[in-house]
């Protein structure tokens, strides 16, 4: 629990109505602002350590520094951490991003916020993410979930991030759609602590592909599978005993998969609670 002095309260209040009310502050200085191109965006949170490049443009706008500001300067650590945290399960994710950019005091508290959640949708913001991850083990480390909505090939760059992320525990590539056996391998070779994997799109997925999450990924709780078209019994099996943990099993459009290894799933799955079975092909086969 933090105690607060009634005076520090009491100037906390005065300071947001002169905010509220226009009142302008004193002892403000230009700094330079990033552009809509060099800041993160709601989801692309990774451009809070970003190099400016020479061909942005930036714009003077005023900024108050804690310095500037009393008040907020002898707020403790909790207090600012929940606030930060409020802007992080918001819509304002992209004001946090742009305060770690303007306020150094302020990047402590907010990279691991900005980096536990990392949603990537442009191939352009993914390579600069695995760079930035591959030269900084600090921020790597901060990653737990990795959301990739890019399209095109990408299976570099996602090797490159996983290997990394050695803390990752949630991958998400339900929009991946150039995601093939060999980058499945890599993947479930470099992040043995998943316990969340999403594969959406798996046309080139086959059963030499999920062996190796079999292999691998024992702590996986959550699995789901989508247009998995190539995968067969062999690898829902596999699966099903190398992962103990299984909570929860998703596959649809699969076509290969028939009730056997779904017999054989719900009897090695001690602690499945949901299992959902869309377009899958579960005639019982005569033995």
């Amino acid at each position: 629990m933090v105690n607060f002095k009634i005076e520090e309260i009491r100037r906390l209040m005065e300071h947001r109505a002169q905010i509220k009310a226009g009142v302008k502050l004193r002892h403000l200085e230009e700094r330079p602002e990033f552009s809509e191109r060099q800041g993160a965006g709601i989801k692309d949170t990774f451009s809070l350590f970003d190099k400016p490049t020479k061909a942005t443009k930036t714009k003077k706008t005023t900024h108050a520094t804690i310095v500037d500001c009393p008040s907020f300067a002898t707020l403790p650590a909790e207090i600012w951490l929940k606030i930060l945290q409020w802007l992080a399960h918001s819509f304002y994710k992209n004001v946090l991003t742009r305060l770690g950019q303007t306020c150094r005091d302020m990047q402590p508290l907010i990279a691991p916020m900005l980096y536990l959640h990392v949603t990537i949708r442009s191939s352009d913001r993914l390579r600069n993410f695995a760079d930035t991850v591959a030269s900084n083990p600090g921020l790597a480390g901060l990653v737990r979930k990795f959301t990739n909505n890019v399209v095109e090939p990408h299976g570099r760059q996602l090797r490159r991030i996983c290997s990394a992320c050695t803390n990752l525990l949630s991958l998400d590539l339900n929009h991946s759609l150039s995601f093939t056996d060999k980058v499945l391998r890599d993947v479930a070779y470099r992040s043995t602590r998943l316990n969340t994997l999403t594969i959406g799109s798996a046309c080139g997925i086959t059963d030499d592909g999920l062996a190796s999450v079999g292999k691998h990924c024992s702590a996986l709780e959550y699995f789901k599978l989508i247009n998995g078209r190539h995968v067969t019994d062999r690898s829902i099996m596999q699966i099903s005993d190398g992962c103990p943990l299984l909570r929860g099993v998703t596959l649809r459009g699969c076509r290969n998969i028939t009730a056997r290894s779904i017999k054989y799933l719900m009897h090695r799955a001690k602690y499945l609670r949901s299992l959902s079975l869309t377009d899958c092909d579960l005639r019982v086969e005569e033995e």
